[in-house]
């Protein structure tokens, strides 16, 4: 139940700054060791685009590492557009970043957290879901 509060709550958030937020992706259902949820999304409001990266952890986490990737798919794959980095010492961290984005490519944020208690941590991946402009 406080995964949703806390998800619904980073929607609103970006909703209210934004203005609308046309992508999201949540990691759902997983059994997370020192993540408590995240999520990566790609906004589109007017002229603004914004790539998001998510997380809150509980209080015992120690650090954060967050690489979010702006990716375009180019045939099959997925090709690297433009690239943040973040450490946070602290326990939740909303990552948001300004990306350019061209007219008939599709994208997708690419979200990696890499959450520390002490020296233990573990790596998660998400991805927004696909936009295309």
């Amino acid at each position: 139940m406080f995964k949703r509060i806390i998800s619904l709550f980073a929607v609103l958030v970006s909703v209210i700054v934004f203005g609308t937020i046309n992508v999201f992706a949540e990691e759902r259902g997983m059994n997370y060791l020192y993540t408590t949820t995240c999520f990566s999304s790609l906004s589109v409001s007017g002229s603004t685009r914004t790539c998001g990266s998510c997380i809150t952890c509980p209080s015992t986490t120690t650090k954060i590492e967050i690489t979010q990737t702006l990716q375009v798919r180019d045939g099959n794959r997925w090709r690297t557009s433009q690239t943040w980095t973040k450490t946070v010492y602290g326990y939740a961290y909303d990552f948001f970043n300004t990306c350019t984005l061209y007219s008939g490519n599709t994208y997708r944020v690419a979200s990696v957290f890499k959450v520390y208690r002490g020296t233990a941590n573990e790596t998660i991946y998400v991805y927004s879901d696909t936009k295309t402009v």
